[in-house]
């Protein structure tokens, strides 16, 4: 289970200068200054990845948020109403070589929450003293073929008055089935930082002080696309970090972990074998941080046990020479469960 521990997570990244992040509060508020402003949580994109499911699920394609400047703005019920454009799938595939199709009506149905439609046009309604709400549908899976990939673009219509949020007023859902490596799973196994070698595996931290985590840590593969899973954190920190240990040299512990650094895993489909290893904040990311596969590793999904058994590297061009390996990671990856 997660632990809330980003306070004492503040002093070791202070102590030690090895992670640069900002941590934003999204949850709009009320404050005493600025414009009021309407947003699309999580625009311009969000994807949803599901399992096979045969039954009826309840689904949030969106969430709308009002960050009002005054208790008299917030006491004020609201209506807003987001219009939906299918014929802007065909667009987007065209332009990123996908192969979404708008979501049909006929696998799904408004749940409530107030909220109403007419044609392609949706009305959500926000009460007194509510910041937001959800626009949510009931997904028959039992008319999904998961084969399908759906999609739809939702843009703001009429924002009650507020000012839409910059880059907020649109967002492009997306709805597919998981992959078959989508899971959560135990990791076990070791790390050697050429440049910092007081840095390792973060179970040398959890087995010296598991007053947050028990060992091993625990990682989720989270669907990116039908071939690629992003290695997130919802056991540690939570989000897209790559937990560490510290070694203080006389027996003890703490904790940190890579600034601007996630893996993210490609799989051939045909024999399950790793074939690529990126980093989700970029190739390579501000602080000149990539990943690679190592060749030299086994790089196996193995189907029967579900355990992977792989070996990547960290690369730093901006602190090490030709060919600029930091850190080599070598883990074993056992499944413990479906994600939430």
């Amino acid at each position: 289970m997660k632990r809330n521990i980003l306070l004492y997570v503040g002093l070791v990244f202070t102590t030690l200068i090895l992670v640069s992040s900002c941590i934003k509060d999204d949850t709009p508020g009320v404050g005493n200054a600025g414009t009021p402003q309407l947003k699309i949580m999580g625009a311009p994109k969000q994807s949803l990845f599901y399992s096979p499911f045969t039954d009826v699920k309840k689904i949030d394609l969106l969430s709308v948020r009002r960050d009002e400047t005054s208790p008299a703005g917030i006491d004020q019920a609201i209506t807003v109403k987001i219009m939906a454009e299918p014929d802007s799938v065909a667009a987007y595939n065209d332009a990123n070589g996908t192969t979404y199709e708008p979501l049909p009506d006929s696998v799904f149905s408004l749940a409530g929450n107030g909220t109403s439609r007419d044609g392609n046009l949706y009305v959500v309604p926000m009460a007194s003293k509510a910041i937001g709400n959800e626009l949510t549908i009931l997904l028959d899976g039992s008319k999904w073929d998961v084969t399908h990939k759906y999609a739809m673009m939702f843009t703001v219509a009429d924002a009650a008055g507020l000012k839409i949020a910059d880059g907020a007023g649109s967002i492009f859902v997306t709805i597919e089935a998981k992959n078959k490596w989508d899971g959560v799973y135990a990791v076990e196994g070791s790390q050697a930082d050429i440049y910092s070698p007081e840095l390792g595996n973060i179970n040398l931290y959890l087995s010296y002080d598991n007053q947050y985590a028990d060992p091993p840590m625990q990682f989720e593969l989270r669907t990116l696309s039908p071939t690629k899973c992003i290695c997130y954190d919802n056991y540690f920190y939570g989000g897209e970090y790559k937990p560490i240990s510290v070694n203080n040299g006389d027996g003890t512990f703490t904790y940190s972990a890579y600034g601007s650094f996630c893996p993210i895993f490609e799989f051939d489909p045909a024999t399950d074998k790793i074939i690529g290893v990126t980093n989700s904040y970029g190739q390579p990311a501000s602080n000149s941080r990539s990943a690679a596969v190592d060749p030299s590793g086994q790089n196996q999904y193995d189907a029967s046990s579900k355990t992977i058994n792989i070996k990547y590297f960290m690369l730093q061009p901006s602190l090490i020479p030709d060919p600029y390996i930091r850190v080599s990671f070598t883990e074993k990856w056992t499944y413990l469960g479906p994600r939430g």
